[in-house]
C-alpha cells in the first residue's frame, strides 16, 4: 500500500491555513493564505483525489471531519448530538466489501483534530490488495477502525457485519 501523507491544517476564524513541512522545497507551498473550504485547500494542493490524514488544531463539533468526508463522497458523517460520553460505536458501510468503524477512541482522536480523508478508490484498492494477497475471501470483508494516522484492519465474515 502506498504511504499516505499527513497534512497539518490550522483552523482560525473558520478559515483553513495549510502548514507545510519544514522540509518543503516548494516556494509555492510556503505562500500561505486562508482557504474558505477544505475542498478549496485540497484543490490548491492538488490532493483532492488522494488519501490523506489531516491534523487540525481541534475539531470538537466534527465540522472539518464531515467536510472532508463530503468532499470524497464516501457516506461518512458524524452528528455531534449523537455522540455519547462513552460506548460509542458508529459503523459505515463504504462498499459491499469494506466498512469503517468509529468507536470511542476514534471519536476522541477526530475531536482532537486527527482525521482521515480517503476517496472511494482507496477503500476499493485496499480490499483488492488484501484479496490478491489471499488475506480475504469473497465471503469476507474488511472492517477498518480509525486510529491515529492509520486504520486497524480486521477481516470479518460478511454475515457478521449486518
Amino acid at each position: 500500500m502506498t504511504k499516505i501523507k499527513v497534512y497539518k491544517v490550522n483552523i482560525i476564524e473558520n478559515r483553513y491555513w495549510y502548514c507545510p513541512s519544514l522540509f518543503t522545497f516548494s516556494r509555492r507551498l510556503w505562500a500561505s493564505r486562508p482557504f474558505a473550504t477544505l475542498e478549496e485547500l485540497m484543490r490548491h494542493l492538488e490532493i483532492k483525489y488522494n488519501p490523506g490524514y489531516f491534523n487540525f488544531n481541534g475539531d470538537l463539533r466534527f465540522k472539518a471531519f464531515n467536510e472532508l468526508q463530503r468532499v470524497h463522497k464516501v457516506g461518512i458523517s458524524i452528528n455531534p448530538s449523537a455522540v455519547k460520553d462513552k460506548d460509542n460505536y458508529f459503523k459505515f458501510h463504504i462498499s459491499e466489501n469494506v466498512e469503517v468503524v468509529l468507536d470511542d477512541l476514534s471519536l476522541k482522536l477526530i475531536s482532537k483534530g486527527r482525521s482521515f480523508a480517503c476517496p472511494m478508490h482507496f477503500f476499493d484498492d485496499l480490499y483488492l490488495e488484501y484479496f490478491d494477497e489471499k488475506k480475504v475471501t469473497k465471503n469476507q470483508k474488511l472492517r477498518l477502525t480509525w486510529r491515529k494516522y492509520f486504520f486497524n484492519i480486521e477481516v470479518v465474515e460478511k454475515e457478521q457485519t449486518e
